[in-house]
């Protein structure tokens, strides 16, 4: 949601600092498709799930993630979504800003490294040709901003179980998280 807002404000010429943002974000109609091929995300009303992955969105989504109108109006956004019960939310402050009452908080992580190698994958498979090293060196940067943030820092919740999934492949990470969910019978 925050690289689609920053998609969105991007397109319009909104920066962060801009009054025009909290409007934006307002205004903003998400709507979220499983598919079998992954989740399709649209943003009023366009496919943006392979918009908001491009590089130049990965380089300014931390600067309109620290906006509070922002992150006011996505937390309530992600809180509606989850009001039903049985989700899985995925970001950088469910366990500890939006949802710090869930039923289990998994707090993914791996070494910058082994994150700009996966990225590096990705933004292949798009057509973009990328230096590891720089890519590194984004995703720390970003790390760094997102958890110094005075609003919603990045860090675990402090019931979060902390999975490293460096060198780990999908299922196996997937293993770790449903063997721990059926030891405290979530499910």
């Amino acid at each position: 949601m925050y690289r689609a807002i920053t998609l969105l404000a991007s397109r319009v010429g909104v920066e962060p600092d801009d009054p025009g943002l909290v409007t934006l974000a307002l205004r903003a109609d998400f709507r979220f498709q499983p598919t079998p091929s992954g989740l399709v995300i649209y943003l009023n009303g366009e496919d943006v799930t392979a918009a908001i992955r491009d590089p130049h969105v990965s380089g300014r989504v931390s600067y309109y993630a620290r906006e509070a109108v922002v992150r006011e109006a996505l937390t309530r956004m992600q809180r509606r979504l989850a009001a039903d019960g049985n989700v899985i939310l995925e970001g950088r402050d469910i366990g500890t800003v939006v949802l710090p009452e869930a039923d289990k908080k998994f707090f993914i992580t791996a070494t910058p490294r082994e994150r700009a190698r996966r990225r590096q994958i990705d933004l292949r498979d798009q057509g973009f040709e990328t230096d590891i090293d720089e890519l590194e060196r984004q995703i720390a940067e970003r790390d760094l901003i997102d958890s110094t943030r005075e609003l919603a820092p990045l860090k675990p919740a402090p019931d979060a179980v902390i999975v490293d999934t460096t060198g780990k492949s999908i299922a196996e990470v997937l293993g770790i998280i449903v063997s721990e969910v059926r030891q405290t019978d979530v499910l």
